[in-house]
Formats: structure tokens, C-alpha cells, sequence
């Protein structure tokens, strides 16, 4: 009687370790499926630079930081960090009374590529997405001016840095689709002017986005000598109210300093 109620409890005991052994199979296959598919999640922001790759790439010799290094607090007028930024205002304003900002690149050295001005949005913040290196062509600059819906797909931005000439050509002879395409395209000797529009896919949402762009054009005899392009970006609703930021920024380019 005794041993069988003993081989009985060895079973249940038997039965009770196998359940348990299995349980801990089955929570470790799912805290690997997790892992793998945490592996292959991508964060909104990268997508975004991901999808921007080519054009990043073709007009700034490196990739855009993922954050800003620094809020553009000298922007927002903010005292306590505007004396560690890198950029300060340069005491003029444009003809809408907008405080700006001059940028030149690269900012290490003496001798300047490009330089441009931008203007400060009163409550606005601008952030700095540009690699930080002394010796780097490239910058982009990323603004919250839109509506809240309008901020979480796109921020409006200005991109400066060398002109490739593949790129513009590339969006010159895109297909386009229907109800987007080229809206403006002047061209002279010293510089080009394009306007056009394309889209951003956000899950099944598609947004219509607005681009200007001017390239300056370097007709010095030295070998070294580059074009330059400005190109800000920002999506179709905003135009109307930034549309005179944009001619600032464009008419404040310049080679060298």
C-alpha cells in the first residue's frame, strides 16, 4: 500500500516537473520571439532618415545625427544654453522684423564654404541635426512649425551643404506621380531654382510634401571649387505661412563668407 502511494506521488511529482520544465520552454520561445522581433523594430525617426538616405548623402558628406546636438535653445531666446551653442545671433533682422542667425560651414575653419541666414520663429524652436565635426560641409536644421499631426509626420527643414549634380538631375527626370512633379525650373549661368513636390508615406497615409531649392554655382578657375544648394522641405499646409522663410534663407545664400 505504501509503495504504491509513493510511486503514485513520484508520478504526480514527475507529471508537475514536466509541466513546469515545459511552461519554462514556452515563456523562453516567447521572450525570444520578443527579442527577434525587437530586433527588426525600427523607430519612426529612423525610418524617416532611412527614407531621406539618398538625398542626406547627395547633399551632406555624412549622415544627420538621429538627435539634435544641441535644441536650438539660442534660437527660442532660452540665455542659460544660448552661451554653450555653437551659433549666435548676428544682430539683423529681415524685412518681416525676424531676428537671424548666420550659418557657415565648416565652422572650423577659417576659410568658409557657404554661409546663409536663418531666421528666428518667435516660440519656435530650431534643432541642429548636423554631424558635429569642425571640418564638416553639411547642415540640417529641423523645425516644429505645424500642428501637432502635422509635427509627428514631418518637420519642416533647411538642408545645405556641396551640390551634387547627379541629385539634381535625379529630380529633374523623376517620374512623378500624378499630382506631384516639378513646379518651378530656372536655370542661368550662375544659379538654379527648383520647386516641386512629392510624398511621404506614414502607415496607409500619404502626405504631400513641398521643396524649394537654389544651387549656386562656383565659376572660379580652381580645382577644388564646388556648387552649393539650400533646400528646405516642409509639408504642403505650411507653405503658405513659412513660404517667406524660405525666401530669406534662399536670398542670404552665399559662397564663402
Amino acid at each position: 500500500m505504501a509503495a504504491a502511494c509513493a510511486e503514485k506521488l513520484s508520478t504526480r511529482s514527475e507529471r508537475r516537473s514536466r509541466r513546469r520544465c515545459w511552461m519554462l520552454l514556452m515563456v523562453g520561445a516567447m521572450i525570444v520571439q520578443v527579442t527577434e522581433v525587437k530586433l527588426f523594430v525600427v523607430p519612426r525617426e529612423s525610418l524617416e532618415l532611412d527614407r531621406r538616405k539618398a538625398l542626406t548623402t547627395a547633399v551632406v558628406s555624412s549622415m544627420v545625427s538621429a538627435e539634435p546636438a544641441w535644441a536650438g535653445d539660442v534660437f527660442a531666446k532660452r540665455p542659460k544654453q544660448a552661451n554653450d551653442a555653437a551659433v549666435k545671433p548676428i544682430g539683423k533682422v529681415d524685412q518681416f522684423g525676424r531676428e537671424l542667425v548666420e550659418i557657415a560651414r565648416p565652422k572650423g575653419l577659417a576659410k568658409k564654404l557657404y554661409s546663409f541666414d536663418l531666421p528666428v520663429i518667435p516660440g519656435k524652436v530650431w534643432g541642429d541635426y548636423s554631424k558635429q565635426d569642425l571640418k564638416e560641409l553639411g547642415v540640417i536644421f529641423k523645425g516644429k512649425f505645424g500642428n501637432e499631426t502635422e509635427n509627428a509626420v514631418l518637420q519642416s527643414s533647411v538642408l545645405a551643404g556641396p551640390a551634387d549634380a547627379d541629385y539634381i538631375e535625379n529630380i529633374r527626370s523623376k517620374n512623378y506621380t500624378e499630382g506631384y512633379g516639378i513646379l518651378r525650373d530656372q536655370e542661368t549661368p550662375e544659379q538654379i531654382d527648383l520647386e516641386w513636390t512629392d510624398f511621404e508615406r506614414r502607415r496607409r497615409t500619404y502626405y504631400k510634401v513641398h521643396y524649394f531649392m537654389r544651387v549656386l554655382r562656383d565659376l572660379s578657375t580652381k580645382e577644388d571649387k564646388k556648387d552649393v544648394l539650400i533646400l528646405f522641405s516642409t509639408l504642403e499646409p505650411q507653405v503658405e505661412n513659412l513660404q517667406n522663410l524660405w525666401t530669406t534663407v534662399r536670398d542670404s545664400l552665399k559662397l564663402g563668407r
